[in-house]
């Protein structure tokens, strides 16, 4: 009995949990010889079993050095990526009040590679509101969500959104945008993908003083309903979110 771990051990399958659990406990990511190194093996037994990960999904890379990060595949799957669950909690009561308070549906997004996952939708309490499905995702670049939580990423992440795009002016552009979020604290914009939609988002962070999620107020025009202006909805939401980071231990400087 005492020889039955290694008697049933799969070393291919050992060695890509032991790249996960190492990539869940790095948030800055680490490179294939980095993880090589932490786990104790050679960058050749492991190369296979990365390439793999990152074809399912499971990881993705970052930057010219392929820094790789664990992605949210685990929450698609299972729905229990633990800091998924701890932003959803911290964040559920502030959220829902918000959206009684402005008759406005909100959700929470993550950053996963170049696009968005919904992770939580609130609906306010009207028959006729605007939501987006959990699970939902949709490229950063053309998001409110997507370019908050890149403005408060680090310079590796943005820089990779950078290089995805084709033309200096685009950049440009992009360097602005982010920098007036920065600036502001949050991004009030136009919805690029549906009309008439007033996207109000507001980043959200942790004891690390890290951007963990962003929360979005989707603002939509309720014609029967004595609705707050979006200056007033803006104001609750900064408020929500202030409280929630608060909650994940974040310091306010």
């Amino acid at each position: 009995m005492a020889n039955s771990e290694s008697k049933y051990s799969v070393p291919a399958v050992d060695k890509a949990l032991s790249v996960l659990e190492l990539l869940s406990e790095s948030p800055d990511g680490a490179t294939q010889t980095e993880i090589a190194r932490m786990l104790g093996r050679s960058i050749t037994s492991l190369y296979r079993v990365i390439q793999v990960l990152e074809e399912k999904g499971y990881i993705y890379s970052t930057g010219p050095k392929s820094t790789y990060h664990l992605s949210l595949k685990m929450f698609e799957v299972a729905n229990r990526h633990y800091p998924v669950q701890t932003l959803v909690e911290a964040a559920h009561v502030e959220i829902k009040s918000v959206c009684k308070a402005t008759l406005q549906s909100c959700h929470i997004a993550l950053l996963n590679g170049e696009e968005i996952i919904i992770i939580h939708q609130q609906d306010p309490p009207l028959g006729t509101h605007y939501s987006v499905a959990t699970g939902s995702r949709y490229p950063a670049l053309e998001t409110s969500s997507g370019a908050v939580m890149i403005a408060y990423s680090d310079q590796e992440v943005q820089q990779t959104f950078y290089d995805s795009l084709p033309s200096d002016k685009e950049r440009k552009a992009l360097k602005e945008r982010l920098d007036n979020i920065i600036k502001l604290g949050h991004e009030r914009m136009e919805s690029q993908v549906v009309a008439g939609i007033l996207n109000l988002s507001v980043p959200l962070f942790d004891y690390r003083n890290r951007v963990v999620g962003v929360a979005t107020l989707p603002f939509l025009s309720q014609k029967y309903a004595q609705e707050t202006s979006p200056e007033e909805a803006l104001e609750m939401l900064k408020n929500a979110c202030k409280t929630i980071s608060c909650n994940l231990g974040y310091q306010h400087s």
